[in-house]
């Protein structure tokens, strides 16, 4: 897997198991934005922070649950002087497709079904605790791998099945997935424009409001909205005029200003292209 920016792509040696745990603490953003070929599920069991994961930013706390699915961009942030501590579960790839041999057909199909989500996802999400069930099974992972008492491959399995499943069945507003974060900014934008259109510079305040990039906003604001994020404050600033045109004595230079254009021929021409007229046309009374 190939990535264009400064993307580590990690490595993890898994010896007699294909399930790891492993505690860490992140401090002052000392992680490096990266990938790698295994899914994580990790466990906030302390501090608050960010996940940063491909072009969205998931606020995280104590409690919650987060799962990245392989190949996926993606580092773990705090703010300066705080922590956040996570209690990582590193599972290989080929673990989510199923025992290799099983004699039931049927659990086996069961699995799958189970599994077929999380093997497809192409953004990761995070879900919000209840009850204290997820610390629970992830320590409990835990303390398999520490006593490696007989059998524990087999409870690690039915451990990781059992998170799985609860995370199936969460309420829906417990979950949270990037894109899912990434529609409602599309919808906080779409309101910002409205109140907004007329000021310079909005895709960049947009972008440093969500913390996402220009290209991944305007691409996901065109799938939500069906419109690019120019022909949207384009249709605003033009509506406004139509407003400003039959309600005012205004000229139409200081109708253009007063939208946010500046330059009078981008104005008249996108005018005559959004209302089929030109402002005076427009301002004409009919059958004048």
């Amino acid at each position: 897997m190939n990535f264009n920016d400064s993307t580590y792509y990690m490595e993890h040696p898994f010896h007699d198991t294909p399930i790891s745990m492993h505690p860490v603490e992140i401090r002052n953003n000392q992680c490096q934005k990266h990938a790698h070929s295994f899914y994580e599920l990790s466990y906030v069991t302390s501090g608050q922070g960010t996940l940063s994961i491909d072009d969205s930013c998931i606020p995280i706390t104590r409690g919650d649950l987060l799962f990245i699915p392989t190949d996926t961009r993606h580092v773990f942030q705090t703010t300066l002087n705080q922590s956040v501590t996570l209690m990582n579960c590193l599972v290989e790839k080929h673990i989510l497709s199923g025992p290799q041999a099983i004699g039931d057909r049927m659990i086996y199909d069961d699995i799958d079904e189970l599994t077929q989500p999380f093997r497809t996802l192409g953004n990761g999400f995070k879900v919000t605790e209840n009850k204290k069930e997820f610390g629970k099974i992830m320590y409990s992972l835990h303390l398999e791998l520490q006593c490696k008492e007989s059998g524990y491959r087999y409870r690690l399995y039915l451990h990781l099945m059992d998170l799985l499943t609860r995370i199936r069945h969460a309420e829906p507003s417990d979950l949270q997935s990037a894109q899912g974060d990434l529609i409602d900014h599309i919808q906080l934008a779409v309101n910002y424009i409205s109140s907004h259109y007329n000021e310079s510079a909005i895709l960049t305040r947009l972008c440093e409001r969500f913390a996402i990039s220009p290209r991944h906003f305007q691409r996901t604001f065109k799938q939500v909205t069906g419109l690019t994020l120019t022909q949207m404050i384009q249709n605003k600033r033009i509506q406004r005029s139509c407003e400003l045109l039959s309600e005012t004595d205004w000229s139409v230079q200081t109708i253009a200003r007063e939208v946010g254009i500046q330059d009078m021929k981008y104005f008249y021409r996108i005018f005559k292209e959004k209302c089929g007229m030109t402002p005076k046309e427009f301002r004409q009374p009919q059958g004048s």
